[in-house]
This record gives structure tokens, sequence and C-alpha cells, in this order.
């Protein structure tokens, strides 16, 4: 197997790490709950913790990728994530498990933002396998810790993720991916410079939007079908699940089959379905709120990976890296704003404020692909010069694994 493919290999899994406790903490909660003692609720107190640490990690590692290279901190980031792993598995008290999220969302920071700087230099199907990955990840966590539960308590499930990071490490530094974008040639040009600044706001805000609409569906998707729509449990489990397998199968198909995609269409038509299932799901039917639930899923698969693998056109590869950074920082905290509220809405209405935010949502992410890719031909037809270069990362994109 080629250097190229075991790098490949080794960012995969690194991508699958990032999942994997994330659905491991969903599925040990009660369980750790009850042996410290603490309410139900408190788990905002570990989504918190895990997100500061994520936001303070992610915007600082775009800088170090570009003077220690993503080797470097995909390997800071996943010892951090040991260190934060067995906090969990060993603290002894609440105030240790609350330190272990911010630890572990400080490697998860770094490593996400290296993974990612790395995938944008290697296409399409790249792109979209990784992104695959993290679902798998987090489709793996729940039966892992159901098995280590029964076997040992929750804390062998952590264990095992620890083994498995550590594995990952080795890896990483053997034949991890490695790129240092300080080296990449410069491709900014004085007839597109205008464009940097107001693409790099456009495609923050994008991140955001996208995030918002993920989030609010993955995390109200089956209380709204089960409470609001009166669909069974397992109905409302249905779509809920057919949410996530089409964000992970559709970035699997992708990969797969979709690696001559240029990014452009993706986000396109991925906004434009997004927007038409929202609308179905807002249109009240039973049946369609699942359908549409489901189609949300699949239409959003691609636009995350597609965002990403535009930013080297649209701000240059010197600046790709810092973006990166900036743009994952900007999905956390859209992340944590969202959470709180949409979460305050439905306590003063009900779940029947859902459809509209996702409506909305999608709306404005649609809006915000069609500013960005306006942006994008903007310089590209203010001079002959810079043409080539915007074609050439647009063509970049679209390569695969060879």
């Amino acid at each position: 197997m080629s250097r190229r493919r075991l790098a490949a290999a080794v960012a995969f899994f690194g991508f699958v790490a990032l999942g994997l406790p994330e659905s491991v903490l969903a599925t040990a909660w009660p369980d750790m709950a009850d042996d410290f003692g603490r309410p139900i609720g408190h788990l905002q107190w570990l989504l918190v913790s895990y997100t500061l640490g994520y936001l303070l990690s992610s915007a600082p590692a775009g800088m170090g990728v570009r003077r220690y290279g993503v080797r470097g901190i995909a390997g800071l980031g996943v010892s951090l994530s040991i260190v934060g792993l067995g906090l969990y598995a060993a603290g002894p008290t609440w105030g240790w498990v609350v330190v272990a999220g911010f630890v572990l969302g400080c490697g998860a920071g770094q490593l996400d933002t290296a993974m990612n700087v790395w995938a944008t230099t290697q296409g399409a199907r790249t792109m979209n396998l990784l992104h695959a990955a993290f679902g798998i990840g987090t489709t793996i966590g729940p039966p892992l810790t159901v098995v280590a539960a029964a076997a040992t308590s929750w804390r062998g499930a952590y264990v095992v993720l620890i083994a498995f990071d550590l594995a990952l490490l080795g890896a990483m530094w053997l034949v991890g991916p490695d790129h240092h974008p300080r080296h990449a040639p410069p491709t900014d040009r004085p007839s597109a410079r205008p464009a940097p600044a107001g693409a790099t706001t456009v495609i923050l805000a994008s991140f955001a939007a996208y995030v918002a609409v993920e989030v609010t569906a993955g995390a109200w998707g089956y209380s709204y079908l089960r409470e609001q729509q009166g669909l069974s449990a397992a109905a409302a489990g249905f779509g809920i699940a057919g949410y996530w397998a089409g964000l992970t199968l559709g970035r699997l198909a992708l990969g797969l089959v979709g690696s001559g995609l240029a990014p452009q269409p993706v986000l396109v038509w991925g906004a434009v379905g997004s927007v038409a299932a929202t609308v179905l799901i807002a249109l009240g039917a039973t049946a369609g709120g699942v359908i549409g639930l489901i189609g949300l899923g699949c239409s959003l698969a691609g636009l995350f990976p597609a965002l990403m693998l535009l930013t080297p056109a649209m701000v240059g590869a010197d600046r790709a890296a810092l973006t990166v950074g900036w743009s994952l920082s900007a999905s956390g905290i859209s992340s944590a704003l969202v959470a709180v509220l949409v979460g305050q809405q439905v306590d003063r209405v009900d779940l029947g404020v859902i459809p509209p935010n996702l409506l909305v949502g999608s709306l404005v992410l649609l809006g915000l692909v069609l500013l960005l890719l306006r942006l994008q031909r903007t310089p590209a037809q203010a001079s002959s010069s810079a043409a080539p270069g915007a074609d050439n990362s647009a063509d970049a994109s679209a390569n695969s694994i060879t």
C-alpha cells in the first residue's frame, strides 16, 4: 500500500476517533449520572465544557498547523484526547469528569482542524469519505458502550477508546498525513485581493448556518415526531435514524462515486434540497415529517465537506489553514447558541417551533451558498490571470485517492 493510502487510512480512523466519544457519552450518561448522583439535565455541563475546549483550541490549531504541520497538531490532538478519555475512565468525582470534557474538547479541536486542513488538499473523494468516517464513529459508539457497560461499567467504553487512540497516535507518527501550509505556493493575486476578506466572512457564516440546521434536526427531530406529530416511538426512531443514515451514507456515496463532482453544484443542490425537505417537514403531514427528515439528512450530507473543499479556492492556499480553524470555531459557537436558543423556544411555546427554525435556517444557508459562489466568480472575472487559479482549485477538489 502506498504511503498516501496509508496516510488516508490514518486520517479516516482519526475521524472515527472524533465521532466515537460523542455517542459514547450520550449512551453512557444515564449510568454516569447515577454514579455521580447528578440529575439527568446536568449533561449540559459536560457538553459545555467540551464545547469550550473545542472552541479554545480549534482556531489556534489553524495557526499551529502552519508552523508544526498537520501531523504535529493532529498528534497533539490525539494525545490530549487520550488524557481526556483517561480522566473520564478514572475520574473519581464529578469535577474531574467536567475537566475531562474540557480536555477532550481541546484534543478534538486540534485533531479536527488538522485533519480538515489536510483533507482540503486531497480532493472531494477523500473529504467526503473522511466526514463519513465521523458518522461511522458515532454509529459504533452506542453498541460499544452497551457491551462495555454489560461487561464491566460505562468506564469500560472509555478504556476501549483510549486503546483505540493509542493505536491511532502510533500510526499518526509513523505514516499519518502531513502537510505544511507555509510551504504551499502562494495563490493570491493582486486582482483577487478584494475577495478573501468578504469570502472569509461568508464562509464562516455558511458553516454556522449549516451547523444550526444539522444540530436542530439531530437534537429535536425525534422529539418533534414523537411528541408533536404523535408518531410511535418506532416510527420516530426510524425518522431520526434515517436522518443520521442519510448524512453518513450520503457522504460515503459522494466519496465512492462522486469524486468527479466539484463542490459548487454539491453546495447548491444540497442547499436547495435542504429547503425542500424542511418545507415538507413544516407542512405538518405525519409521513411528510419522516420523509422530510430523511431527505434533510441526505441533502446536508455533502455541504460541510464541500464548504471545506471550497475554502482554499476562496481564500488562497496560504490562508486555508487559518480559515479552517476559524470555521470550526464558528461551527462550535453556532452549535452552542442553537442548543440554547431553540431549547428556550421549545420551553416557552412547544415543539411546533422546530419546523420554522429548520426552514429559516435552510433559507439562510441557501442564501449564503449563493453569495459565496457569486464571490468566487467575481475575482475570476476581474482578471484573466485570476481565472486559471480558481479553476485549478476547483479541479483539485475533484481529485480522488489513487
